[in-house]
């Protein structure tokens, strides 16, 4: 069975990068724009006459900033790849630190049981401040995989790649390891009591076998003390589960007049409410009876003002003619006037009568 190499991380941290240096072809689509990968790509692969499988996984964001339906599926199919895979390669980014989404990777491959190997890309694009505060970050946030190697690459000049594959045979080579039962026995032993117990292997059976006879008597006491205590917890929650249902009793006994006089009043409020609605109505109805006379008074004040100014619009004008008239006798009166006055200044030569002939009357 070919191992299995899963390559996850954070978006453009250069995954498809680094595939592409180790096949030494741009068999994977690379790009600086965050998100080009959407599925996990199972990618064949030889080195030094052994096959591998590649798997190049979609980057993972925070699940607050994960909204497409497509990109749902991406974080599905890289938590399969993780499943699927014998070692995980979490790559880092060495320009942006270590975030919490890297510790979220993190803790998703530590939960899966897979060997899992760190590499801290873009190395080269750092410098020694940054790889000092990288480093620190490194410790704090992700302590919990400090049995993992740590190795600092650049997948773009593709240096410190061979370090890397390494690295990921040794985490294989240490994940797949049969261990006889007593070396595993041992192992189980130092692990989970390396001060306080004597013990050793019995090679034939590789089982434990307790040498302290005083061990056997406190871990009996301890036995008895905690069989004791559960039965006496036992019988405290019984205790306590009376006096709650007794309390409960009570409290329902007390709240029923309590619960009569509520629902009175919620009726009391049902009638008060049904007679402010029919006030309300009734108030409403006056109202708009009143706002339609107020609205018919209006109108007739309106046709009112407007006979009057048609009235005053005619006497204007009888007033403007009668005006005219008045001014048309004065200025006649005023001629008049200037004539008589003018006579009287100047009187008319009297005429001489002519005498009469006495041949002219006898004639």
């Amino acid at each position: 069975m070919r191992p299995v190499i899963a390559i996850v991380g954070r978006p453009n941290v250069g995954k498809s990068t680094l595939i592409n240096a180790w096949l030494g072809e741009e068999r994977l689509v690379a790009f600086d724009q965050p998100g080009t990968t959407r599925d996990a790509i199972h990618v064949p692969f030889e080195r030094d006459g052994r096959k591998f499988e590649l798997i190049d996984t979609a980057g993972l964001r925070r699940r607050g900033k994960v909204f497409e339906a497509i990109e749902k599926f991406s974080v599905v199919k890289t938590l399969q790849a993780i499943a699927d895979a014998h070692v995980v390669l979490l790559l880092l980014d060495a320009t942006q630190g270590v975030s919490d989404q890297d510790a979220h990777i993190a803790g998703y491959v530590l939960e899966s049981g897979r060997a899992v190997v760190v590499a801290v890309n873009k190395w080269d694009a750092t410098d020694d401040y940054q790889r000092q505060t990288l480093q620190r970050s490194i410790e704090t946030r992700l302590a919990f995989l400090k049995y993992a190697p740590v190795l600092n690459i650049s997948a773009i000049r593709r240096t410190g790649l061979s370090a890397v594959w390494k690295a990921i045979l040794q985490a294989h080579a240490s994940a797949t390891v049969k261990m006889p039962t007593p070396v595993l026995t041992r192992l189980l032993q130092a692990a989970a009591f390396p001060d306080t117990i004597i013990a050793r292997t019995i090679p034939e059976r590789g089982m434990l076998e307790w040498t302290s006879g005083v061990l056997q008597i406190v871990v009996l006491i301890l036995g008895i003390g905690v069989l004791i205590a559960t039965i006496l917890l036992i019988l405290s929650m019984r205790a306590g589960v009376q006096k709650f249902n007794q309390t409960v009793d009570r409290l329902s006994t007390e709240t029923k007049p309590l619960l009569a006089n509520a629902t009175a009043i919620v009726g009391d409020a049902r009638e008060v409410v049904a007679m402010l609605r029919t006030d309300i109505e009734r108030v409403t109805e006056a109202a708009e009876a009143l706002s339609e006379q107020l609205l018919g008074a209006a109108d007739a004040t309106v046709r009112r003002v407007d006979n009057v100014n048609a009235v005053l619009d005619v006497l204007q004008d009888e007033l403007e003619d009668t005006a005219l008239s008045a001014v048309s006798a004065i200025r006649g009166v005023r001629v008049g006037a200037g004539a008589l006055t003018a006579g009287m200044t100047h009187p008319r030569p009297r005429r001489t009568p002519v005498p009469v002939n006495a041949n002219d009357d006898d004639a």
